[in-house]
């Protein structure tokens, strides 16, 4: 049985089906595309994502064995550079790296937690009543 289908196995729905398994929900991610893109499409994280990623062990994962996520010293918001030494409570995050990667880890991780990532199925509606949720899919077999 499925508990949660997450629509997307990009890094949000990726790290979202991590989460739910390892607070013992079973879910489900269907993803339209039928391959990951090498594409980029993003460059990075920023913020408090980082810390969170290296609570869950998944930080060494993307840099290297023993790194520790640090505060940025800097930062560029809006094409104005901001110097953030001087701050006594600096917690923003940034770890430059291409979103491919940070997909491939997730992907890994949420393989490990046994959740089913289908992809070639696109979420197209979904319908509910007071037992169930209908997901409507465009798909290659039904779910």
């Amino acid at each position: 049985m499925i508990d949660v289908v997450i629509a997307g196995a990009g890094p949000n729905g990726l790290m979202l089906a991590c989460e739910l398994a390892l607070a013992g929900a079973r879910p489900l991610v269907l993803e339209r595309l039928p391959e990951p893109v090498d594409e980029q499409r993003a460059n990075g994280l920023v913020g408090q994502v980082i810390p969170m990623l290296d609570r869950r062990g998944l930080y060494e994962r993307l840099t290297e064995p023993g790194a520790v996520p640090e505060p940025s010293p800097a930062f560029v918001f809006g094409a104005f550079p901001l110097d953030l030494h001087d701050l006594p409570a600096n917690s923003l995050h940034t770890l430059l790296m291409p979103q491919r990667f940070i997909e491939a880890m997730l992907a890994d991780r949420a393989a490990e937690l046994g959740v089913e990532v289908r992809r070639g199925h696109e979420v197209i509606g979904l319908t509910q009543d007071e037992r169930s949720v209908r997901i409507g899919i465009r798909d290659r077999e039904p779910v």
